[in-house]
């Protein structure tokens, strides 16, 4: 697929993000059951009795305050104060949930609370996750491809090393996408979230693996921030997840392809060995610890090198059976 049919197709992706991203937030506000928070607050109602039990030095306020901490932690949806009015949940909110859903990420921080929200969810993942998993392999070929082609300049070069060049590419492509969408942005989310580098690197790996536990989310708490510096920080976020998932799966597609390129090779060396070749090379590979596919190769060479130079012996001597008469050189059987 070329460049110029993926980017109607990557058009398709983002309407279809922020079209299901107002339909969720719709259904989710439109259907929800006010009755919901007067539980919650019976819950928060005990939570504070039994902490004043146990410690009454500590005030409601304190005790509130940190409930309202844990549930910005875990749930990023905003509502309002009163039993009676619909609670809200902010735009970018859905859209960054519909980001991890079609991608099948899925960290679980936000989840459908109504019978609309969970049918649209059902519709919406039948039609978004094959239109992304289509778009990032796409992609993912595509840039494997540059990276093809950037080998066989390496290979017309040095002609005489192809495996060891495809082996070396492979390296420095998954190293640089190690370092660029792992490492590096561990660093900057350990600055902008507050995490430690491990924790940073560890929510990159679940994210662009796409398991997304849900342990740690970034872009969740705009509280401190601006409303604009938070857009932007999602925006940000969602461009590292595709163009992360984007070369994690060129880098899958660079590792098919080499794996394929051995199974061939070591497919067509073996076709060529006898079973007492085979026998002595494999009592070789347990002596030695190795080397038994350069034996072989070595074996098959020599076996062609033989055929070659007995085809050529007989086109320049034939014998009875293959010469025809007539021509220079040919057999003339003596008449009796």
């Amino acid at each position: 697929m070329k460049w110029k049919k993926l980017l109607p197709l990557f058009l398709v992706f983002m309407a279809f993000l922020f079209f299901g991203a107002w339909i969720f937030k719709t259904l989710e506000e439109t259907y929800y059951v006010p009755g919901e928070i007067k539980i919650e607050r019976d819950i928060e109602a005990i939570i504070v009795a039994i902490a004043r039990q146990v410690n009454r030095s500590v005030s409601e306020e304190e005790i509130l305050a940190h409930i309202q901490d844990v549930r910005a932690g875990r749930l990023p949806i905003s509502r309002n104060g009163t039993s009676t009015e619909p609670y809200h949940m902010d735009y970018f909110d859905a859209w960054f949930f519909c980001i991890t859903f079609i991608t099948t990420i899925g960290y679980g921080y936000i989840t459908p609370r109504t019978v609309g929200g969970k049918l649209f969810c059902i519709v919406y993942a039948f039609l978004g996750i094959p239109v992304t998993l289509i778009m990032l392999t796409a992609i993912g070929r595509k840039l494997g491809d540059t990276n093809r082609w950037v080998e066989k300049k390496v290979q017309k070069k040095l002609p005489n090393h192809p495996g060891r060049i495809r082996l070396v590419t492979i390296l420095i492509v998954v190293l640089t996408s190690v370092g660029i969408f792992f490492f590096v942005p561990a660093i900057i989310f350990t600055i902008v979230e507050g995490w430690n580098f491990l924790d940073s690197l560890y929510y990159c790996f679940i994210t662009l693996s796409t398991v997304g536990f849900g342990d740690f989310v970034s872009s969740v708490n705009h509280q401190s921030s601006s409303y604009f510096g938070f857009v932007l920080y999602k925006v940000i976020v969602f461009l590292w997840i595709m163009v992360g998932l984007c070369f994690v799966a060129a880098v899958f597609d660079l590792i098919q392809e080499g794996l394929r390129g051995l199974k061939t090779r070591v497919n067509r060396n073996m076709k060529d060995l006898s079973v007492d070749q085979f026998g002595h090379l494999v009592s070789r590979i347990h002596v030695e610890g190795g080397k038994g596919l350069d034996k072989i190769t070595e074996i098959t060479k020599s076996k062609r090198e033989r055929a070659r130079e007995s085809i050529s012996r007989k086109n320049k001597n034939p014998d009875e059976e293959t010469a025809t008469d007539g021509t220079p050189g040919s057999y003339t059987p003596q008449e009796w």
